[in-house]
């Protein structure tokens, strides 16, 4: 049998936490985002840099986020942003084990 654990979005690299927030970003879609994820006004920094606030929330307010729960929430009909999707696509499990 074949068995695999989810990552969480929070052991991502900096460099993928970093392109995620910048896709999400360039299109403005971070906000679909952080009202999906009951981000409150304060918590959206409101200089521009909304991507990577949503990620930064997201790392240090829900740990448990798998990254495959993330993507989820991306297919969204109102938010469908396949290209990020694509990104993480390699970052999905951590490891397969046979048992």
């Amino acid at each position: 049998m074949l068995l695999s654990e989810y990552r969480l979005l929070s052991e991502l690299d900096v460099n993928t936490k970093e392109k995620v927030g910048e896709l999400l970003l360039s299109s403005n879609t971070w906000s679909e985002v952080a009202f999906e994820l009951n981000m409150s006004r304060d918590e959206i920094d409101i200089r521009g840099d909304g991507g990577r606030d949503v990620m930064k929330f997201l790392v240090e307010t829900k740990p448990d986020l798998k990254v495959y729960d993330f993507c989820k929430i991306l297919k969204k009909r109102k938010i469908q942003r396949f290209d990020i999707i694509n990104v993480l696509l390699d970052h999905l499990s951590v490891r397969i084990t046979y048992v």
